[in-house]
């Protein structure tokens, strides 16, 4: 808000929480500001200053974590995440200390989104939706108790979290897709490397249900560790295909500042030369081992990607519905990815 003011010739420049370059080339980091504990006296955004309905009725990225239904809406009910994922930056960025909105708070911005743009769906991009298992149980119940009659989807949420009684409710309230983290298929990888406090065998499970309640799913898969085997790469890969939800996601990984993974591929000498945060790609290989190159990483990714996901016919058909897209369009996207690997 003070940067805000400060761009509109109202105020002076914060003294914390901002990062830019000078007018001679030199960047300024001021440092980060105190975290805002109590998400409720942010003001809700003031949807009336851009053309809201320009940005909600029309989708930005073909994807399968696309709204289902327009015009739609992007809410964050609340900051942080506890966990430490060694390539997830959301610990700097928006704190391991979790801030929740109270219910009252995020009913209201609902409602102001409802009454004053006709909105019919939401995409919720909490840092962690449901870290808080019971107040994530409760949101869902009071968006069935007021009857919004939204449609929603969570574009990344925490499948370690998941329970049948949530998953009853997410559908209840509207849930039409979920995209789930796993990053590995791989329990030695989950543990050692990424940290990630998820079972595989309860996320198969967790997956399972979730079809079984008609709710579309995607899984996100990392590959190219340090520390990470081939063979257990192979194995991550046949695991995301097992897994069986409607579409697999794969990336590689990407030593991002501030992260585990950046301070462990330093040290170990694995960062290939030339890489810059600016340029960076996920689909990209930064990293090389004795086991692997970033070409191998390329290429794996981008071939394992398209036979798990598109040799069914079925399959395809789903995707491309998900993605609201033609098959045509579809395969365009399938070649272009392709092309990149070789």
């Amino acid at each position: 808000m003070k940067l805000c003011s400060f761009l509109g010739g109202a105020g002076s420049l914060p003294e914390k929480g901002i990062l830019y370059r000078s007018k001679n080339g030199r960047v300024i980091d001021t440092g980060r500001s105190e975290l805002i504990m109590d998400l409720d006296k942010i003001p809700y955004p003031s949807y009336d200053k851009i053309e809201f309905m320009k940005y909600a009725s029309q989708i930005q990225r073909e994807s399968v974590d696309r709204p289902r239904e327009m015009p739609y809406a992007r809410i964050v009910t609340s900051r942080g995440c506890p966990f430490s994922c060694c390539f997830c930056e959301v610990g700097k960025i928006s704190g391991k200390r979790v801030r929740l909105r109270s219910l009252e708070n995020v009913a209201g911005e609902i409602e102001l989104l409802k009454d004053r743009y006709g909105i019919k769906s939401i995409l919720f991009d909490d840092d962690n939706l449901i870290v808080d298992k019971n107040r994530a149980k409760n949101l869902f119940k009071m968006m069935i108790d007021k009857r919004y009659d939204l449609k929603w989807n969570a574009p990344t949420l925490a499948l370690y979290n998941l329970d049948e009684e949530m998953i009853g409710l997410m559908k209840d309230s509207g849930c039409q897709f979920v995209n789930v983290a796993i990053e590995s298929g791989v329990e030695r990888v989950l543990k050692d490397i990424i940290h990630k406090p998820l079972n595989l065998k309860q996320g198969k499970k967790m997956i399972k249900k979730l079809k079984e309640y008609s709710i579309d799913t995607a899984a996100n898969f990392v590959i190219g560790f340090p520390g990470e085997t081939w063979n257990e790469i192979r194995q991550t890969i046949k695991f995301a295909e097992e897994t069986e939800v409607d579409y697999v996601k794969i990336a590689i990984a990407t030593p991002l500042p501030n992260t585990e993974l950046y301070r462990v591929a330093k040290d170990g000498g694995h960062i290939v030369r030339g890489f810059r945060f600016d340029r960076h790609l996920w689909t990209e290989g930064w990293i090389k081992t004795s086991e692997f190159e970033p070409k191998d990483l390329k290429i794996l990714r981008a071939y394992e990607w398209d036979r798990i996901n598109f040799t069914d016919s079925d399959r395809r058909n789903k995707i491309a519905e998900m993605m609201g897209i033609t098959e045509k369009r579809l395969n365009e996207i399938r070649r272009n990815t392709l092309d990149t690997a070789k």
